[in-house]
Parts: C-alpha cells; sequence; structure tokens
C-alpha cells in the first residue's frame, strides 16, 4: 500500500536528521519495499525540510544511467535526485573532500544552464543548445540507509545517495554530446575507468531525459540549475584520508585532497 502523508513526513525526517548528522554518524534502519513513486514523495518532503532550513536548490543529478546499475536495482530507467547548494565544492577554492562515511566517487560531467529548457519534448540537442557551462566533475556518494538501499524506492527517497559535488574545469560545451569521453578515478593505487557512453549513449541523452522526467513532477530545468550527468563507471570507493584524482585525458584533470590522518 502507498504510504500515508505521515509516513511519508516521518520517513523524510529520519533520513533528513541522519544528512544533517555529523559525519553522518546517525543510520536509518533499512527499509524494503518501499514503492518508487513513494519514494520520490519522500524525497521532495526531504527537499523541503533542507529547504526549511535554510539550504537552496542547486539543482539534480541523475543516478543509475547504466544498465546494469538499473538491473541492480530491479530498475527500467534511470532515476533522479535534487543538489543542494550546500553540497557543491568548486575545486578552484577548495580541494578538499567533504567528511562523510563510506564514501564512493564518480566521474562525471556538470551541466549549467544559459537558459531555460523548453516545455514539452526535450533533445540532446536542446540541452547542448541551453548550456552555458560544462564542467569535468565528481560525485561523492554515500547512503543514509544503515546497510545501504534496499530497493529503488530506498535509493530514490536517500536522493539518490547523493553527498556532494566537486566541480573542476570548464570544457567546451559541445562535449556534453559525446560518447568518446574516457575517465578514470584514481585513489591509494586503486582506480575504475569509465565512459561518456555509459550515461544512456551520451550525457546530453541523460539530461533530455531528466528533462522529461522532472516535467512529470511539474517542474522544469531552469537557468543557473546545475546537473549532473550521471556516472561514466563503476563508483571507487575511496578511505577519508586518500587523495583523489579524476583523469579526463585530454580534457584535463579534477583533484581532491583527502582528510589528514588523526594519530
Amino acid at each position: 500500500m502507498p504510504l500515508t502523508d505521515d509516513e511519508v513526513t516521518e520517513l523524510a525526517q529520519k533520513l533528513f536528521d541522519a544528512r544533517a548528522g555529523a559525519a553522518w554518524t546517525q543510520g536509518v534502519p533499512r527499509l524494503s519495499g518501499l514503492a518508487e513513486l513513494d519514494g520520490y514523495r519522500v524525497q521532495a518532503a526531504l527537499l523541503d525540510l533542507h529547504l526549511d532550513a535554510g539550504d537552496s536548490l542547486a539543482g539534480y543529478k541523475i543516478g543509475l544511467t547504466s544498465p546494469a546499475a538499473q538491473t541492480s536495482y530491479g530498475a527500467s530507467a534511470p532515476a533522479w535526485g535534487f543538489l543542494l547548494q550546500s553540497s557543491v565544492l568548486d575545486t578552484t577554492r577548495n580541494p578538499r573532500l567533504p567528511h562523510v562515511q563510506a564514501r564512493k566517487i564518480e566521474a562525471e560531467l556538470a551541466f549549467v544552464f544559459g537558459e531555460d529548457l523548453p516545455e514539452g519534448e526535450v533533445s540532446s540537442d536542446d540541452v547542448v543548445e541551453a548550456t552555458s557551462t560544462l564542467r569535468l566533475a565528481a560525485e561523492i556518494v554515500d547512503t543514509r540507509w544503515l546497510g545501504g538501499a534496499a530497493d529503488l524506492g530506498s535509493l530514490v527517497a536517500d536522493d539518490v545517495s547523493n553527498a556532494a559535488v566537486a566541480l573542476g574545469p570548464q570544457v567546451a560545451a559541445a562535449y556534453a554530446g559525446s560518447a568518446d569521453i574516457r575517465a578514470v578515478v584514481r585513489a591509494a593505487g586503486r582506480e575504475e575507468a569509465g565512459s561518456s557512453a555509459a550515461v544512456l549513449g551520451r550525457p546530453a541523452n541523460a539530461v533530455a531525459w531528466l528533462a522529461s522526467a522532472l516535467a512529470q513532477h511539474g517542474l522544469r530545468l531552469a537557468a543557473g540549475q546545475l546537473v549532473m550527468s550521471g556516472s561514466f563507471g563503476t563508483p571507487l570507493a575511496v578511505d577519508p584520508e586518500d587523495d583523489v584524482l579524476l583523469d579526463f585525458g585530454e580534457l584535463g584533470c579534477l583533484e581532491l585532497s583527502g582528510a589528514p590522518v588523526v594519530e
């Protein structure tokens, strides 16, 4: 059965408290059987709590953009979540990673729009045309569920595991339509490689999908908003003290500094 409004509010409050907790030491007991639609209801209530607490909406993120990721959650399409302004890190000013638990790093592209995207059907060409700034980026993913999200609805409710985003060098907007960008995430001798082709064929396709998905909820991508494209490959698990390098080949690199080790 669908969640009642009171149940949605209660679950959103638990996820808010876990995300707002110091170093996220508070976790929410794992929940299974949450429907995708209820997950988006909880996510919307969670965003309202953050806005009421003084944060602001920076934009959106896209998850589950590869067939393998969708299969792992029994999904038939990607999923989306929100980005908080407080979670956006510009590495040209501060390269230090935020301190979160069990974090993983994904290589992505970040879109900033110079104009509103069209209402109705949106194409990948529309996305490229509306993009004013395209940056190399990393998403730091983490879960507020103890033991991880049990299903698609739980993943969606927890803002599709977003913890923070890190923005790197700017690149030409035309790369938004490329399926040939390679990226390698490296930390402490470990690495994960991926390609922009894993993002629904090319990142602009994923953003076009997002525009259509948001429209179903009465939302629209607007000028000035930030969108994270979705991961180029498998996320790389990192320890708090690890320095991380995201190498996008000829497009450049993004470097993140780990926290100092406390003796």
